[in-house]
């Protein structure tokens, strides 16, 4: 049972991508796209080699870093933008539509290069000259058509609105209202300062932390890691009810250790898992509901998890390996709640294992190639150890490196590396350009005062209830999520609505925590849900459909924020005593909150016992010596009417037998009369 690893071309790689141009394509268009066109891979390989020489050596001065990664990836999507039009015998016109913002870039690069100290010192004292008012609106613009491009058009709006409303925000009515700011110290805080603004946290996180992370994603798919995963999974799990469902979970929990991104977990491993899913008598909706559910919990899986954590980890002060820790259980919890979920509809379905699959034994995968994972053992090894993140991956990404050539299929041969270099390049410029607006939002929002405005609203409308303030910020996120990236949405609402959960009563941690989840939970909520739109087009399946199965699929790990918002002990805040008495009666409440949303544990539940198990599984989630109690005889009940229920379903099903079997005698008896 094994996935083909040859990596020579990867899937991403059409006949325009660049490495794939150079090296492959016989039928060279022009000398004059040969040369664009080595120029960015060129680019792409300069890109790499800056941030990983950093994450070695240390960063140069802060502005200077992050300027540079901004503005070398603003050169390449301006650029890329070019060929592609180039390629497609577009018009002049619009071919300088690429070309006036790729010069503007280098200008500013060159501006910049200049005097950057003393350009630092004159947005500290908001003494601009007129080329720094050019300098900083040409940025800005910069960011914002690269947002849109790239992002789309909700997130640039949504960045347009918050520099509009900063500006006159003393004119806005309501909430709105706010403290307005001049054009020029705007301007200053936005494109002039290494704390604020475009170069802030955000910024900061990203050109450090999370671009390395994708590079070392790149590195391990090329080197063939994903078949270990997708290998390994089905040794576990191939065999069972719903086998290639509970495969999905395994790979999609072990893809998400070292992806972030819910739509590249979906298109690695689901081309594989939701054929066999359709294989045993799953829809083709429901599969693929299955495989963007799975997928999406890759965000929250440590060690490697969606951006936002990055940003978590900056804005609460504390080292990633921290966040990732307190990440641990809740992400378990998500995923044996979908374990659970599909397992019980497998049983519903009533479908059999799979039958004449010649699946490995896990012994055998783990022999063969699982030297593949060390690069993983060292991620975890030095983020517990306390070494620095950059430090751990560039070490992770060396070893990557070396590993691959043991491994026939998946060795980063130099084209096999460059390939790898470009998908990690390609896939940073979206995030790049995200992080630069989500560094606008905040710079506005801190500057406008609206974020205490929001908050002071949030507690009005829950009537100070912490339960109502937590619903409608979970609303808040989905709807945000419809348009903008977990990261982005992330940052708005810590913004907005964080200070306001916090005064509720909530711990900072689980309330920001509570955001990222479901932050990262907007990929598969309907309408917008991109998770769900990659997996129904692998599983040709009706994508609005296959929406609303996956809500249905997911709903019990829907339940989890609110598990460590009010047991925070799942964070790991409280006494190791807490902790350890919390996570056992967590995943029993789990198990029971699938069973109920299901209607199924050993047979069908009718509704007055799939209420007292809805009821048991809240009260052994919430922390609590009388409530675990409570809930543990209730769920002992439970249990007790579901075994006498499947008593009588056997034995009803044993009667028909013996009735179809009597029958079947009568007929052959009259036959032999005749």
């Amino acid at each position: 049972m094994s996935k083909s690893s040859d990596n020579s071309v990867g899937p991403s790689h059409s006949k325009t991508g660049i490495f794939e141009y150079l090296f492959f394509d016989e039928d060279k268009k022009a000398f004059s796209l040969t040369v664009i066109t080595l120029f960015l891979g060129a680019l792409c390989l300069a890109i790499w080699i800056f941030h990983i020489y950093s994450a070695n050596y240390g960063l140069s001065e802060v502005f200077f870093h992050r300027f540079t990664h901004l503005n070398l990836f603003l050169i390449l999507l301006y650029f890329s933008s070019f060929r592609k039009k180039f390629l497609e015998k577009r018009t002049f016109w619009a071919l300088m539509m690429d070309v006036l913002p790729a010069g503007a870039a280098i200008y500013l690069f060159i501006y910049f290069l200049i005097d950057p100290n003393a350009l630092v010192d004159r947005g500290f004292l908001m003494d601009l000259s007129g080329w720094d008012y050019f300098f900083g609106v040409t940025l800005i613009l910069l960011v914002l058509e690269g947002c849109r491009r790239t992002v789309g058009y909700p997130l640039f709006f949504l960045t347009l609105f918050f520099i509009v409303h900063t500006l006159y925000a003393d004119i806005f009515p309501g909430f709105l209202r706010g403290q307005g700011s001049s054009f020029h110290r705007l301007l200053a805080m936005l494109t002039m300062l290494p704390q604020d603004g475009i170069f802030g946290i955000a910024l900061e996180i990203m050109s450090t932390y999370v671009i390395l992370f994708i590079f070392f994603g790149s590195f391990l798919v090329k080197s063939g890691v994903s078949d270990v995963f997708i290998n390994g999974a089905f040794a576990i799990t191939g065999k069972k009810v719903a086998g290639p469902a509970k495969a999905s979970v395994f790979t999609s929990a072990l893809f998400g250790t070292v992806s972030g991104s819910a739509v590249a977990n979906v298109n690695v491993d689901g081309v594989f898992t939701i054929p066999m899913m359709k294989k045993v008598g799953f829809s083709a909706e429901t599969a693929s509901a299955i495989e963007a559910v799975t997928s999406t919990g890759g965000q929250i899986m440590p060690p490697v998890m969606a951006a936002a954590a990055f940003l978590m980890a900056g804005f609460l002060g504390v080292p990633y390996g921290t966040i990732a820790a307190m990440a641990a259980i809740p992400a378990c919890l998500y995923y044996l709640a979908v374990y659970f979920m599909v397992h019980f509809e497998g049983r519903k379905l009533g479908l059999a294992p799979l039958k004449g699959e010649d699946f490995p034994k896990l012994s055998t995968v783990l022999k063969k190639d699982g030297y593949l994972l060390i690069p993983l053992v060292i991620i975890i090894y030095g983020l517990v150890m306390g070494y620095t993140v950059m430090y751990v991956v560039f070490w992770a990404i060396v070893v990557t490196f070396f590993l691959s050539f043991f491994h026939r299929k998946g060795s980063l041969t130099p084209v096999n590396f460059l390939f790898a270099v470009e998908d990690g390049v390609q896939e940073c410029l979206l995030l790049v350009m995200a992080f630069a607006c989500a560094g606008i939002i905040i710079g506005c929002v801190s500057t406008s005062g609206v974020g205490l405005s929001f908050s002071s609203m949030l507690i009005a409308l829950s009537g100070g209830k912490l339960i109502v303030a937590l619903i409608l910020t979970m609303i808040a996120a989905f709807i945000l999520g419809m348009g903008l990236g977990p990261a982005t949405v992330y940052v708005v609402l810590i913004s907005l609505v964080v200070p306001a959960l916090v005064k509720l009563g909530c711990n900072e941690f689980a309330a920001h925590f509570f955001v990222f989840y479901y932050g990262c939970l907007a990929v598969i909520t309907p309408p917008v849900c991109l998770a769900t739109y990659a997996a129904a087009g692998i599983g040709h399946a009706d994508p609005w459909k296959t929406g609303w199965e996956g809500v249905r699929i997911g709903l019990a790990a829907f339940i989890i924020p609110f598990m460590f918002v009010y047991g925070p002990e799942l964070i790991l805040i409280g006494s190791l005593i807490q902790i350890i008495i919390a996570i056992p009666t967590a995943m029993l409440g789990t198990f029971l909150l699938a069973a109920s949303v299901q209607g199924w544990l050993f047979t069908g539940m009718n509704y007055f016992t799939r209420f007292f198990a809805f009821v048991a599984s809240l009260l052994l989630i919430k922390p609590g010596i009388y409530s675990d109690i409570v809930g543990f005889v209730i769920f002992i009940l439970v249990l007790i009417i579901q075994k006498i229920k499947q008593k009588q379903v056997l034995a009803k099903t044993d009667v028909m037998e013996l009735q179809k079997s009597k029958i079947a005698l009568e007929g052959i008896s009259d036959d032999g009369k005749e």
